[in-house]
């Protein structure tokens, strides 16, 4: 016993110290005021997340829609040069203010449905806090009519690969209609029900939707999303979790609110209007006119005094701050393009840059293109880096930074530019994640157990993490490439290790910012080639063999986000414009390399393309194609159909065709002199790198593997941009 004593006594004391230390702690938190047993209890319910109910894909015959099946390609090359010059066109329409292109983005009226119900619940129109609001009763009613399903579901935004919606949605655009006055017997009301119901009712949402109804009290608090306070304090526990620190950019100031609500369980009774006992599926079987669905009027708002007197400066910031918030929603949801439709984040960056790029590929020698590029610069933050558009300033976008520098080479050889070039690849060398990957926003957030536990609540809802992603490394290895670096060069050679490890056993890639297979492979393959890599591998083989069996009848390619769901559906869907494009992007790469044989199917593409804009006038996708949030949130487009259409369809002019489209151009010379001149830079740019690890100098990156890049616009540079002007 004494040996034993010696020989380990001193290990136990040791091993106690820890849990020592954490029983202190724990017994110093006040198990009432952070309901530690609420969170125990939420903690180990683990979220729905399985999805065992999704249908099996159609046949390849049921894919074709409107376009017509296309057994060979018939197209000419006036063919080609006509639907290019006119893709041009529809382009140079979102250029806003004179400075940058502009076609938004949506998520669905349901979260139009959802600022519908809040209003009534705030009830602050006509106050000094939001005086009028834009939102028509009844143009969002029309809306939620004629977007109904057959099953009486909604959806988000259209996959029109199948003819149903999802539970979520359906639930906040019901619970408009019904605040609405609509009738709960209505067909649409008593059709919405019965699938809410079918998916097993409001518990059955996700956390936030759920989340929305403890304020009305149609869910508890104690059955909702439960997250400790104190992780985002000062003490102990909130510095070593650091958790604004490593999740997502985007998770911080959605959980914090979220939190704070949850503690002081603020909810607040409308009556029966807002009530959704029918929905619960414990109130399945009872008749409309059970007792539990009488009416009842709004009870008497009751607000506790807190104790102490607010703070005047406080006070003035925080009704500032719901002014300013009110304003940004109601520019947002009904002062675009996309209005009623549930926009939600401004991506003027993302589409200038989009759209800057598929005019320099169409040939387009135009000021826009030039005064794009300039206002990218003037967005460009400190650390190098493009946020994504307005409101994001905040936030370096990697995939926006990657595709800014592939716009910027346009003028390679200009100083201004140059410069811009620089900065840019500097943060993008130090933002590499451990893996070889790129993420979309920071370095190394892809993960972290504690945390996970805390939020395993939000797994049914959202992404926490911003963890390295296929379709950003591979822009990023493109504008790499067009900056003159190739395969060689250490970060790269990393960058392509990442991608041969992650593809999956079918050979494809499953991508985290487009809908899905389909578009990392219109992503890597031009990124890997245009480093210098060498096509010619069975696994690259092997991802074109994929890509080539998923064509539709029609030729083009489409893919639904059930693919995020489930195997069965990569890569398959009714054919879209964009996702035709990005298929096209890496199947052009490959058949110019003559890797292997392809077939007709860049042709047959180009035949759907030609088709698509023949019929409408436009290319506009019938489907989802973007993600917000992986597989429950997707978010529509308006700019991809226009923009990464006519960079595929220009490469397949530049490569197969006549060479470059002849356009129509402005008198470049002329305009841009004055312009600059009116313009010229008064202040040099604070760059401030804010990278991790050396950056090799151009000097230095020739011994890593940097090459003597082309410019498609070097001929209009010395005209676009005058000596003078390069300073910033």
């Amino acid at each position: 016993m004494i040996l034993f004593s010696k020989k380990y006594g001193g290990l136990l004391t040791v091993a106690a110290i820890p849990v020592l230390i954490l029983s202190y702690f724990i017994a110093k938190i006040e198990n009432e005021k952070y309901n530690l047993g609420a969170a125990l209890n939420i903690l180990t319910k683990k979220p729905i997340t399985t999805f065992t109910d999704v249908p099996n894909p159609p046949a390849k015959e049921f894919l074709v829609r409107q376009a017509p099946v296309i057994d060979e390609a018939t197209f000419t090359p006036e063919d080609v040069t006509r639907t290019i010059k006119k893709a041009v066109e529809n382009i140079l329409k979102g250029f806003k203010e004179d400075e940058y292109f502009e076609f938004n983005s949506y998520l669905g009226p349901n979260f139009v449905s959802a600022y519908y119900v809040v209003l009534k619940y705030l009830n602050q129109v006509g106050t000094e806090f939001l005086p009028s609001t834009r939102l028509d009763e009844k143009v969002l009613y029309k809306i939620l009519v004629t977007t109904q399903y057959p099953d009486g579901s909604w959806a988000n935004v259209v996959d029109g690969s199948v003819n149903f919606g999802d539970i979520d949605t359906t639930i906040y655009n019901y619970w408009a209609l019904k605040v609405m006055g609509e009738p709960l017997d209505s067909p649409m009301m008593v059709n919405a029900r019965r699938f809410i119901l079918s998916k097993g009712g409001l518990r059955h949402a996700n956390c936030l939707s759920r989340y929305w109804q403890t304020f009305f009290g149609n869910i508890k608090w104690s059955e909702n999303i439960y997250i400790p306070l104190f992780i985002f304090g000062d003490g102990v526990f909130g510095r070593i979790l650091d958790f604004q620190g490593r999740v997502a950019q985007w998770v911080y100031p959605h959980v914090l609110p979220i939190t704070y609500s949850t503690y002081f369980k603020v909810a607040k009774d409308l009556g029966s209007q807002f009530e959704l006992k029918e929905l619960l599926f414990e109130n399945a079987g009872k008749p409309l006119d059970d007792p539990i669905y009488a009416y009842r009027p709004a009870a008497e708002n009751k607000v506790e005094a807190q104790p102490g007197e607010p703070e005047p400066a406080i006070e003035k910031i925080l009704l500032r701050i719901i002014k300013l918030g009110y304003r940004f929603i109601e520019t947002m949801y009904f002062d675009n393009e996309a209005e009623y439709m549930g926009n939600l984040c401004n991506g003027r960056s993302w589409e200038t840059i989009l759209s800057g790029i598929a005019l320099n590929e169409a040939g387009y020698e135009g000021t826009e293109i030039v005064k794009a590029a300039k206002y990218l610069a003037k967005k460009q933050r400190l650390n190098g880096g493009i946020p994504y558009g307005f409101d994001f300033e905040y936030a370096s976008d990697f995939d926006d930074t990657a595709e800014a520098v592939i716009l910027w080479n346009a003028f390679k050889g200009n100083d201004f530019f140059e410069k811009r070039i620089e900065h840019a690849n500097s943060l993008l060398f130090g933002v590499q994640n451990d893996d070889g990957g790129y993420a979309a926003f920071d370095r190394e957030r892809q993960g972290f157990k504690p945390i996970e536990f805390v939020t395993s609540a939000f797994a049914d809802a959202a992404e926490i993490w911003d963890p390295s992603c296929v379709d950003v490394t591979g822009h990023v290895l493109e504008g790499f490439g067009e900056s003159g670096y190739n395969f060689t060069n250490p970060i790269v050679k990393r960058s392509i290790d990442y991608l041969i490890n992650v593809q999956k056993p079918n050979g494809g890639w499953e991508a985290r910012w487009g809908n899905n297979y389909i578009y990392s492979f219109g992503a890597i393959i031009p990124g890997l080639k245009k480093v210098g890599y060498n096509l010619n591998q069975p696994w690259i083989r092997k991802s074109v063999s994929w890509v080539l069996q998923h064509q539709n009848l029609d030729g083009g390619f489409g893919e639904s986000p059930l693919s995020y769901k489930s195997e069965k559906w990569c890569g398959v869907g009714i054919s879209t414009p964009t996702q035709t494009a990005w298929a096209l992007l890496g199947l052009l790469e490959i058949k110019r390399a003559d890797v292997m044989d392809v077939g007709d199917s860049v042709e047959r593409a180009v035949q759907f393309l030609i088709n698509e804009m023949d019929r409408e006038g436009k290319w506009e996708d019938k489907s989802v194609v973007g993600t917000g949030h992986r597989p429950f949130l997707m978010m529509m487009y308006l700019t991809y159909p226009r923009t990464w259409t006519t960079i595929a369809l220009s490469r397949y002019q530049r490569y197969f065709g006549e060479g470059e489209v002849e356009l129509e151009t402005r008198e470049i010379e002329r305009e841009m002199k004055m312009e600059m001149e009116m313009e010229k830079e008064k202040q040099h740019h604070p760059f401030v790198v804010e990278a991790a690890g050396p950056v090799p100098s151009p000097t230095q990156a020739n011994a890593n593997g940097k090459v003597n890049p082309s410019s498609i616009l070097e001929k209009i540079t010395a005209s676009v941009i005058v000596n003078g002007d390069n300073d910033e």
